[in-house]
């Protein structure tokens, strides 16, 4: 029987171990094997309540959900945060309304300008040149935002980000709410926070409208669980389950569901267990890490930073991240959830353990150890210098600039790269994950885009994952 599909994974699952989502790290945790999933793949039968509608067993799942994150609703989705945000600015924007858009949010939010026919205003996030890393949306910033377009509905802002930094989202919504307008928080790694204290709160419990969450990226859940949280009771409840209908499928899976409220259930029921068995050696090897001496561990106070994120920096080491993620698999079978040219992204769960977070240690230090011997290997950082510059160049919305919407419906064409210098960017680039655009639809293209864009080229066609020629759609 040919099924190439099934028989690759079933191989990876037999081999690899996963620093990446999902985060039930093929089924290592509690006792998510033992379940019998196709008792629950079902659809809206008698006696078993409907999502868009629901009066029953799924809205009381969902209340429960509700309380344990501390929100004033909480729907399920399960195509995704992606769902969730599109639904969510579909509610507080029409055609023509303007919303503040953080410039390292997924690239799903313009999808959902595209949609409705908004217009993003945007917000530049903090770049910090220690780490190369874009990092938190001041208050500041909005205040400012709000200042210069007092007509925007709101803010949509990313907390914790991909690398797992956390913005001060009790004082932003504080600026947003003096002036009557919305907070959306993209938390879609951050649905593990309300698990232990070691954790940063979470933006449900610090005054943001909406918060979506992907249940599966952090916590042993289905890919494309999530859940869209009200965090306040300015957005009706209502008009969100009108819009939600708009974007996600008719028939809800079942399965995602019930998963999501069984996993709920068995964190509440081994909170002393979960500490002990992840939160303390977690704890332990991110110490144990902090003494590398050529490898760098991202390292900020735990209310700033989500611990859970090993993001390891490679400046300095003598190779980029995406070598020491070759060494990684190709040594120890591990697999990053993101290599990036100055960094490397591994993402720990409640599926890991003192066995597993042990063997990831050595593992580092190990290949650290012998970078600290190999010094006569040369650091190329060029990278990390274009990463803080690149997002810094974004203008904010002149009079006359198309809206997203208006690109997107427009001729375009594609055009080699390098012939695209001042032409308007009529497709999102970016890598992927995080699938945060390094140019946006409208945008037009700099020098500095396309020296950025060649040179992950570059970089990736060496691991033989793209093609030499890169075409951009432009107006």
């Amino acid at each position: 029987m040919k099924t190439p599909l099934y028989n690759a994974l079933i191989e990876y699952s037999k081999h690899k171990k996963p620093f990446h989502m999902p985060g039930h790290k093929l089924g290592t945790f509690g006792d998510m094997k033992q379940l019998d999933f196709t008792a629950l793949d079902v659809t809206e039968a008698n006696g078993l309540d409907n999502l868009y509608e629901a009066e029953g067993i799924i809205k009381e799942a969902m209340q429960e959900m509700s309380r344990f994150y501390g929100a004033q609703s909480t729907t399920f989705l399960t195509n995704g945060s992606t769902a969730g945000i599109l639904a969510s600015l579909m509610t507080i924007c029409k055609p023509g309304d303007k919303v503040l858009i953080a410039r390292n949010c997924h690239h799903s939010v313009w999808h959902a300008l595209i949609l409705i026919g908004a217009v993003p205003i945007y917000i530049q996030p903090e770049y910090n040149e220690d780490f190369g890393l874009m990092g938190v949306i001041a208050k500041e910033t909005i205040s400012q935002a709000l200042d210069l377009y007092p007509e925007v509905k709101g803010a949509i802002i990313v907390s914790p980000t991909y690398e797992g930094i956390v913005s001060d989202v009790k004082g932003i919504a504080e600026v947003l709410h003096e002036q009557d307008k919305v907070l959306i928080v993209d938390e879609a790694h951050g649905a593990h926070f309300v698990v232990n204290e070691a954790f940063p709160e979470s933006s449900v419990l610090q005054g943001a409208d909406l918060v979506i969450q992907s249940m599966h990226k952090t916590l042993p859940t289905l890919t494309q669980s999530a859940l869209l949280h009200r965090g306040t009771n300015k957005i009706n409840e209502d008009e969100l389950i009108k819009n939600l209908r708009l974007v996600q499928t008719s028939s809800p899976s079942y399965v995602m569901m019930s998963l999501m409220d069984y996993m709920r259930g068995y964190i509440e029921s081994h909170r002393t267990k979960i500490k002990k068995s992840y939160i303390v050696p977690l704890e332990k090897m991110r110490v144990e890490l902090s003494k590398m001496r050529k490898l760098k561990l991202l390292e900020l106070p735990s209310s700033m930073y989500d611990q859970s994120k090993i993001v390891i920096f490679t400046n300095g080491s003598g190779i980029d991240g995406y070598t020491l993620g070759q060494y990684l698999e190709e040594r120890y079978d591990i697999v990053a959830e993101a290599m990036l040219p100055h960094l490397i992204i591994l993402m720990t769960t409640l599926a890991d353990n003192e066995q597993t977070l042990t063997y990831l240690e050595k593992a580092l230090r190990a290949i650290d150890e012998e970078l600290f011997l190999n010094q006569s290997i040369a650091s190329d950082d060029r990278y990390s210098k274009l990463i803080g510059p690149i997002l810094s160049q974004v203008d904010n919305v002149k009079k006359g600039k198309l809206s997203p919407r208006e690109v997107y419906y427009k001729e375009a064409r594609l055009t080699p790269i390098d012939r695209c210098l001042d032409r308007i960017c009529a497709q999102q680039i970016m890598l992927y994950p995080p699938g945060v655009p390094i140019i946006c639809l409208g945008e037009r293209i700099s020098k500095v885009h396309i020296d950025l864009i060649k040179q992950y080229r570059d970089r990736l066609k060496g691991l033989e994952i793209v093609d030499s020629q890169i075409h951009c759609k432009v107006l």
